[in-house]
Parts: C-alpha cells; structure tokens; sequence
C-alpha cells in the first residue's frame, strides 16, 4: 500500500476522493525527496517489447511521445487556444487483499481482489461523485480483477446508462509480484461479462512471462521487476495516450493502479531516479507527462502517491513538448 501525506485536502481528516479542486499544499507536505536538477541524458540503448503473437522482440528505440497535464479549471482557456484536449479522471483502485496481508509473493495474492473494505470505498465513491463525472462518456480499466471490481462498483450510474467499459493491458500494475500477475483473460471475462476485453490482445499474462523468463520465478528473484525497467512502463504509458488521442470520447476514466500512476505522472522528472533507487541505465528519461510552469502544486499534487479508491482529474493536452 503506497500513502504520502502530500495532496491532504483541507476541508477533510481524510483525502476526499474526488478531485473538484486542488486545494493548497501545506508545508509538511512537500514532497522533500525531489531534487530540482534535471536527471541525466544519454543515449538510449536496447529496448524490450512483446508482439501480437507473443514474441519477445528488442528494438533500438521506442517511440517516444509527451502529452500536457493540467488542472480541469484550465479546460474553457485550453479550448478557446484550438487545443486538442480531453478530460481524464484517473482512480486508483480500491482497498485490496494484497495491500491489507502486504504478502505480495504469496499465490494466495494472485490477481487480488478487493476486500469489503475496498468494496465499501467504491460505494463511497459512487455516492460523492454522481454528478461530478456527469460528462464522462468512456470508462477504461486495468484488467486486473481488483481495477474491474473499481470501476464496476464505483461507477454503477453510469454503467446503468450504457457507458462503454473497456479494458486495457497498458494502464495494468507495474509487474512485480504475484498480485500484479493476472490470470487469463477468458476466465476474468467470464466473471465480469459487462467489459469488453477485445482490447487484451493475449489470454495469458505475457508481461508476467517476459519478466520471469528473463529473471526466474518469485523465489529467484525477489527485487522488484517492471519497476526497476521503467522505460517498459514508460512505453504502457506512452501507448495508452496514444491510443486515447486516436478515440472519439473526449471525456474519460481510468480505473488503474497506484504504482503505475507513480511512474506515469514522474517518469523523467526531477527526483524521479532517486525515489526510485535507479541507476542511469543508458536511455533518456523524457517525461510522460508535463506540467507546465503555471501551477506547481497542480504537479506536485499529480506526483504524489494516491490513496485507495482516490480519483484525481485533468486536462491532456496532446502533442506537448517535453
């Protein structure tokens, strides 16, 4: 379970889960480990991907895109600017085994799922947001059960409305343990028949194959695996906006994960390498997303660690600069 006391909303003891505003950081809760240098920039070297068919392929470089982040009240300027934007809601999933047993390695961990705990965060969440996400007209997810489980419970308004929920392996958990592995697809499928996995190009988990076959199974190897490859997850990252920017909706949400969206909103970013225990692994760390020079509590607030069920909002703007 990954906390920071970054992002505390003041009108609240606890996070609000929704992101209607962006109130004021305290001093506490700075996030003190960002260095305000830039990291490194060499020259990239070989790059890992796996192909429709399953095939391990290396490739000299990947594609490499930025898009813009920024506060939801700088939607009407964007828009008069001739921007193309869209809105997206990010949610991280709610409460999970894993994350109250924190025996990741455990095969009792296998594609957690959400507790009652969890389950009663995501009511919580359907009650408070109802109107908030009134134009959302898309619902993505991880296909991991306990990101399924999210957006089926959180979401219920909507669904009802015949909101399209549609999964996606490029918004999944980085894959480092037994609960980020998932089970196939056809057997996810059959317990939630209200998604559409056609977007899930594989039955068995090939990200979860590539790792163990290059580093053994859990008992060989215990670091983390995907994390300490952050430019595999940069490249999920990079192929979801992509994929995104090419849809017709242009109001989002994204049931995913709080390891995911780590690395997502500080790939490349001052401080990144360093919270993350990297050493330059010979490639540029180009940012995910940028923010701008406007609002930095707005991009401190992004970079922060979530809570369970937490759901932040904002503004893409497609074909940034890094």
């Amino acid at each position: 379970a990954l906390a920071h006391p970054a992002a505390r909303y003041s009108t609240s003891k606890e996070r609000s889960p929704l992101s209607s505003c962006f109130q004021a950081l305290s001093s506490k809760a700075k996030l003190q480990t960002y260095i305000r240098t830039s990291p490194p920039r060499i020259k990239m070297s070989s790059y890992q991907t796996i192909t429709a068919s399953g095939v391990i392929k290396t490739t000299s470089k990947p594609s490499l895109g930025t898009v813009g982040a920024r506060p939801l009240q700088a939607r009407d300027d964007l828009k008069s600017q001739g921007k193309n934007i869209k809105v997206v809601h990010f949610v991280r999933h709610a409460q999970g085994t894993h994350n109250v047993e924190a025996n990741y390695r455990s095969t009792d961990q296998l594609d957690a799922k959400l507790t009652p705990l969890g389950e009663s965060q995501c009511t919580r969440l359907a009650q408070e947001q109802t109107r908030a996400l009134g134009g959302v007209d898309l619902l993505v997810t991880s296909p991991l059960t306990r990101c399924v489980q999210t957006a089926l419970l959180s979401f219920p308004a909507q669904l009802d409305a015949g909101l399209p929920l549609v999964a996606l392996e490029s918004v999944r958990e980085t894959v480092n343990f037994v609960c980020d592995r998932r089970r196939p697809i056809s057997e996810i499928a059959a317990d939630f028949p209200e998604v559409d996995f056609s977007q899930c190009m594989h039955d068995e988990d090939q990200v979860w194959r590539m790792y163990e076959d290059r580093f053994g199974d859990q008992l060989a190897y215990v670091r983390h695996r995907e994390s300490d490859d952050p430019h595999h997850v940069a490249k999920r990252a990079r192929e979801f906006f992509t994929w995104l920017e090419k849809r017709n909706e242009r109001e989002v949400l994204v049931a995913t994960h709080s390891a995911f969206m780590w690395h997502l909103f500080n790939h490349g970013h001052p401080g990144y390498m360093e919270a993350e225990g990297l050493e330059c692994s010979g490639r540029d760390f180009i940012p995910i997303v940028e923010y701008g020079d406007d609002d930095p509590q707005f991009e401190e607030f992004m970079r922060s660690r979530w809570e369970n069920c937490e759901l932040r909002s904002m503004v893409v703007v497609f074909e940034a600069e890094p």
